[in-house]
């Protein structure tokens, strides 16, 4: 309860930029424009699941027509030779070819809202994954430096899905404060250090065991501030269990936090923002408010004191706005959320320092 608690209340939320939103990259055996097309097609593929945040993106109508003909949506690309996936056999003798394909996100937004899938921004929440496995030698936690590559595994799959996630470093630091037996009994108040050092949006927590010979279990359980989400997955293998568990607290974190399926701008959401003293306090939020994912317009409404009013147009309007403006740093809630509802749809902030 405290760690969730902790959550709630942390000043700091450790969200994330993910650059290549509208980039993908997918093996080809080689460059004929047939296997391009087709590679194309797969590229978009991803590029929909990350943007939209829904892993049945692709399964859409409105996306199953367009990845027929993926070429319109394709800003740029290129082959590069892949990095050998053994030390042996042919695949390290003969490396295959990957191509990146860059698409054109205004193209790709405006596909997803004629599909009626969302379209969730480039700042997205961070979530610190502990991962207790159980194996004949005893439980031990999954680090960013494991020896059996399962953190880069499951850094991948959160790649695929375009959520940050966080690995401990399990240094000294870390080493004092968390434990296997803490994480697979999850007794959240004992990990509340540990998580406060990395200032994560919410805080994933596994415990992973062979049940019997090949085949496994996990239970899974993602802490956020509107609470306490539990799973449990199966699987041949503890990179099927894994495999399911980032899926699953990625499609919850889409659900909570992954925009509007609006496809229209909603004009006129009012923000206040206090604390601002100088013109520098001023540029900067005037910077940040401009920069925010679905943001196309601002302009000042009216300045009194300390305090800047602004106007401005929002895709997804103000609940999507307050949500990405929560995944920040920059501005400060001064009022509880069903204060904030009598404000005539404004939102009320004050600028950090």
């Amino acid at each position: 309860m405290v760690l969730l608690a902790w959550i709630t209340a942390a000043p700091v939320f450790a969200a994330a930029e993910v650059k290549n939103l509208y980039e993908a990259e997918v093996n080809v055996v080689d460059k004929d424009p047939r296997v391009r097309k087709e590679a194309f097609g797969l590229a978009l593929m991803q590029v929909a699941i990350k943007v939209s945040g829904r892993r049945g993106a692709p399964a859409n109508p409105v996306v199953v027509e367009a990845i027929t003909d993926p070429s319109r949506f394709v800003q740029q690309f290129r082959y590069d030779n892949a990095v050998p996936t053994g030390t042996e056999g042919p695949a390290a003798e003969v490396p295959a070819l990957t191509l990146w394909v860059q698409f054109d996100a205004p193209a790709v937004d405006a596909l997803m809202g004629e599909a009626g899938l969302p379209v969730w921004g480039r700042v997205r929440p961070s979530v610190l994954v502990l991962v207790a496995v159980e194996t004949a030698a005893g439980r031990e936690l999954l680090s960013s430096d494991d020896a059996g590559g399962w953190a880069d595994f499951v850094r991948r799959i959160g790649a695929e899905r375009a959520v940050p996630l966080v690995m401990p470093l399990m240094d000294l630091e870390d080493r004092s404060r968390l434990r296997a037996s803490d994480v697979w009994a999850g007794f959240e108040d004992n990990l509340q250090g540990a998580a406060q050092r990395y200032q994560s949006e919410g805080v994933l927590l596994g415990r992973a065991y062979e049940r019997v010979p090949n085949f496994w279990e996990a239970r899974w359980r993602l802490l956020l501030g509107d609470g306490r989400h539990e799973w449990l997955d199966q699987g041949e293998g503890l990179d099927a269990v894994l495999l399911a568990g980032v899926h699953e607290a990625a499609d919850r974190l889409a659900s909570r936090f992954g925009g509007s399926t609006a496809t229209t701008v909603a004009s006129g959401v009012e923000v206040s923002v206090a604390g601002i003293l100088s013109l520098r306090d001023y540029a900067r939020t005037l910077q940040y408010l401009d920069a925010l994912d679905g943001v196309s317009r601002v302009d000042v409404t009216s300045v009194d004191s300390d305090n800047v009013s602004f106007r401005l147009d929002a895709r997804g309007g103000r609940e999507s706005l307050r949500q990405v403006i929560a995944l920040g740093n920059v501005l400060g809630n001064t009022l509880a959320d069903d204060a904030q509802e009598e404000l005539n749809g404004g939102l009320s902030y004050r600028l950090k320092p």
